[in-house]
């Protein structure tokens, strides 16, 4: 709901900071972290120096750097399983 209605509002306003900082806290808790990012850096275009969108954007930083690890040493485990078969 929250990324259709600020959706429609970025459509007819597209310097709606209010409602891109809404559309990336949305993505963010969806986990689109590509989309998150892009909201957010929009806000800082429209208001440089925004503390929730710089905030958000750090921690999009961290997010993807966990998310990157987990990827990396993801099936590692499996890896390990398959060496000792029954």
């Amino acid at each position: 709901a929250a990324l259709t209605a600020n959706t429609q509002i970025v459509a007819q306003d597209p310097e709606n900071m209010n409602a891109h900082l809404r559309l990336g806290y949305a993505q963010l808790q969806l986990n689109n972290l590509k989309e998150a990012k892009k909201e957010f850096k929009k806000v800082l275009e429209i208001q440089p120096k925004n503390n929730i969108a710089e905030d958000h954007l750090e921690k999009i930083v961290v997010l993807s750097e966990k998310k990157k690890k987990r990827h990396q040493f993801s099936g590692v485990g499996m890896a390990h399983i398959d060496c000792y078969p029954d």
